[in-house]
């Protein structure tokens, strides 16, 4: 039972709400079912300047995460610890027809972990606010209803892939709602969901010394005389956010003949499937003063125990990628995550680098090597130094259908269509079909794309 208090407060809060009953009546059930939140009323300020008092709620909800980085303790029994996330959802005056505007609200030991689902002012996105629907909504004309304004939207490549409720936790629903209507307590487990396999925030101390927060981008953007500050932010955020093993860096460029100079880079390693493993390989991506109107210059940068695979045609003797991409780099189609992507797949094809043989002078087989997620430093053996590899590589079987390349948009689903006419396989179907309707041009080569075809692969015999 709400208090008499939060009634009083509810009743003057509402007050220019369109349904109060049906909202206070959410909300009150809400708060009992999370019971961090709190109601309080704020001023909203929307994308065209305009601004408004809204009702919020403003708290956190507890979320179960497996590691949350900069934050060191102990995994639970259920190998996973309960963090309080952080957050804030308006409703609008029309609310239930519309949705809520969602933010996550970090603390001053937090840092935006941008994602599909989070952009980097913390607003959140998800099938589930994209699809909210109502009977209140539905029984209202389409003419007298108006539009949310949204506050700036997220950057970024990957294409949002759609949800369904499986995998939800179970939620009390909203008094007063058909079976079919969303509501706030769904919406919050919905996030708590998505929020345990993306953590939306991440602690300060996760960010390596030498390197810089996210946050700090635009200044040492500002620093360095960077012309196109803002488009040069948003590539590099977007890339970081994709690829988190990538760090934020300002290092010395030097070439033959040139002065040095201080230069954005992005330093770390990317994950490459390879056969039956997959290789974080390590590699520096150096940014120009006019990016993204120069190309950028990337090197592989192997650690003691690798050397550069002289077999791989894109990476010369210096480590030096070479890549159609980067000869044909064009400031309005190119990208730094798009760049990363094209490295991965042709790096999968042919590592730029190869391991050592280890201290005991014995070669590292295939079977040493080959484990998913490791570290960085690890590499595919030479085949050149060791004979009898080459010789199974001969009598190697076709790598099974799930060992294919992840897709380039969602990067979790399997390769499994061909861009027509370029003839680029480096999607899956769904996102395909997407980047179609979008009219949107091959991710790999930047042709126009005709047709998606859907291709199928037969099961390799042992």
């Amino acid at each position: 039972m709400a208090t008499p208090k939060l009634k009083q407060f509810l009743k003057k809060a509402l007050a220019k709400y369109k349904h109060k009953d049906v909202t206070q009546k959410e909300v009150v059930a809400t708060l009992k079912h999370f019971e961090d939140l709190k109601p309080v009323v704020d001023t909203y300020v929307f994308n065209d300047g305009s601004q408004t008092e809204l009702l919020c709620l403003c708290g956190t909800i507890p979320v179960k995460i497996k590691e949350l980085r900069g934050q060191s303790t102990s995994a639970g029994a259920s190998g996973a610890n309960t963090y309080n996330i952080p957050v804030c959802i308006w409703l609008t005056e029309f609310h239930p027809e519309i949705p809520p505007l969602v933010y996550v609200r970090p603390t001053g030991n937090m840092v935006i972990n941008e994602s599909k689902h989070v952009d980097m002012n913390g607003r959140v996105y998800m099938p589930y606010l994209h699809e909210w629907t109502h009977a209140l909504h539905r029984s209202s004309s389409a003419s007298s209803m108006p539009t949310a304004r949204s506050s700036p939207s997220r950057s970024g490549n990957a294409l949002q892939r759609s949800s369904s409720a499986s995998g939800v936790p179970a939620a009390r629903s909203s008094p007063s709602r058909s079976r079919n209507d969303s509501d706030l307590i769904v919406l919050i487990q919905h996030m708590r969901r998505v929020f345990s396999e993306e953590p939306p925030v991440f602690m300060r101390s996760a960010c390596p010394p030498g390197s810089y927060l996210p946050a700090e981008i635009e200044r040492i953007l500002t620093d360095k005389v960077y012309r196109n500050r803002q488009i040069t932010q948003l590539d590099v955020r977007n890339a970081v956010t994709n690829f988190k093993d990538l760090k934020v860096h300002v290092d010395v460029f030097s070439t033959p003949g040139a002065s040095k100079r201080e230069l954005l880079c992005l330093k770390g390693t990317v994950p490459v499937i390879y056969k039956e493993g997959t290789y974080n390989i390590p590699l520096k991506v150096w940014l120009f003063e006019d990016h993204p109107n120069a190309s950028p210059v990337c090197y592989i940068v192997p650690t003691n125990n690798m050397r550069i695979n002289d077999r791989c045609k894109h990476v010369n003797a210096n480590g030096k990628v070479q890549l159609p991409y980067l000869d044909d780099w064009k400031d309005a189609n190119s990208d730094l995550f798009s760049l990363i992507q094209v490295m991965r797949i042709v790096f999968g094809e042919e590592p730029p680098v190869y391991a050592l043989a280890d201290a005991s002078g014995a070669e590292n087989t295939g079977a040493d090597v080959v484990s998913p997620g490791t570290t960085s430093g690890t590499a595919p053996t030479s085949a050149s130094s060791a004979p009898q590899q080459a010789d199974q590589a001969t009598t190697d079987k076709p790598p099974k259908s799930a060992d294919r390349v992840l897709c380039l948009i969602c990067m979790d689903k399997k390769v499994d269509s061909v861009v027509y006419d370029c003839g680029h396989m480096c999607m899956c179907f769904e996102c395909g079909q997407a980047v179609l309707d979008a009219q949107a041009n091959c991710p790999m080569c930047r042709s126009k794309i005709k047709d998606i075809i859907r291709t199928y692969h037969a099961g390799v015999a042992e």
